[in-house]
């Protein structure tokens, strides 16, 4: 699964293979050193104003902030996967913001089946998907869900 949420919910849900295209705001990573921590809002009382890394520097939430680039790993990753699947679903994005809008170009040229759930067409749905289910991704899902 990839996803471009930050909010951890795919894991809370039970999904253990997740590649985090926007990060994840659990963590939190050195500006300088890049070594990552836990982040515990339980704990926030307990940490300095600007929480810093062990090196000195301050550390941010582990997200991908607008203007920046998500991670080459979790880009690779990404690509890595769409390359060899078989169906792609695209659930609930505008396909507009790249790199993470080359993801079903790239599936779509190594022959994926390409389904899209959303609430309304994207430049996707013209040029590359197979199937458009046009509604809410919660309730188109739980449909799809009785049927596997």
């Amino acid at each position: 699964m990839i996803t471009q949420n930050v909010d951890n919910l795919h894991q809370e849900a039970g999904n253990t293979k997740v590649i985090e295209f926007h990060g994840n705001y659990k963590k939190l990573t050195c500006l300088t050193c890049e070594k990552q921590y836990s982040f515990e809002k339980e704990k926030i009382h307990n940490i300095p104003p600007l929480p810093q890394c062990q090196c000195g520097s301050i550390l941010k939430p582990n997200v991908v902030l607008f203007g920046e680039t998500p991670s080459l790993s979790a880009i690779d990753q990404s690509e890595n996967a769409v390359a060899s699947c078989e169906v792609i679903l695209i659930i609930g994005t505008s396909a507009m913001v790249c790199p993470a809008a080359n993801l079903p170009i790239i599936a779509k040229k190594y022959d994926a089946i390409m389904i899209e759930i959303n609430t309304e067409p994207t430049q996707l749905t013209i040029n590359l998907t197979d199937i458009f289910l046009q509604g809410n991704a919660g309730e188109i899902l739980q449909i799809i869900e009785r049927y596997l």
